[in-house]
């Protein structure tokens, strides 16, 4: 008989909040084995046959931190500074320890549009834009109005 891996249970600590939800069929056969639900079992209902699932913070007691209720955010760290946020109108925010990175590749691409080409010798010295610039910055727009 398999025995399901035990490394999600052996993160949760005496004292963590779970949420206990009965299932309504014996889950022994799927839990050891991979095997289906047994529809006739006497263990309907039974305690033994709760699955907990972590809760991830408790309005009064225990509030989670930063919490963004107007998007859905998908946190890296316990503050919420890390993560993917993503709003209703489908902006998206990747926040990682340098900042978002739909905002630092717009900020890339801006300066990458109005750098000029530099010629220090020669007949044709100068500084020269190049043809892409109009193209590079169109992205960086449509980057920004992506980014949250």
């Amino acid at each position: 008989m398999k025995h399901p891996p035990q490394a999600a249970a052996s993160r949760l600590k005496v004292g963590d909040r779970v949420r206990l939800r009965p299932m309504m069929y014996d889950a022994s056969a799927y839990d050891t084995d991979g095997g289906a639900f047994d529809a006739v079992s006497d263990r309907s209902f039974s305690l033994s046959d709760m699955r907990a699932t972590v809760v991830g913070g408790d309005s009064v007691s225990s509030p989670i931190k930063n919490f963004d209720a107007q998007n859905h955010h998908v946190r890296f760290d316990e503050d919420g500074r890390f993560g993917i946020r993503g709003s209703p109108d489908g902006k998206v925010a990747i926040e990682g320890a340098q900042g978002n990175v739909y905002t630092l590749i717009a900020t890339a691409l801006r300066s990458l549009a109005n750098a000029k080409t530099v010629v220090t010798s020669g007949s044709s010295t100068g500084l020269y834009d190049h043809n892409q610039k109009a193209a590079v910055l169109a992205i960086a727009d449509l980057l920004d109005g992506m980014a949250l």
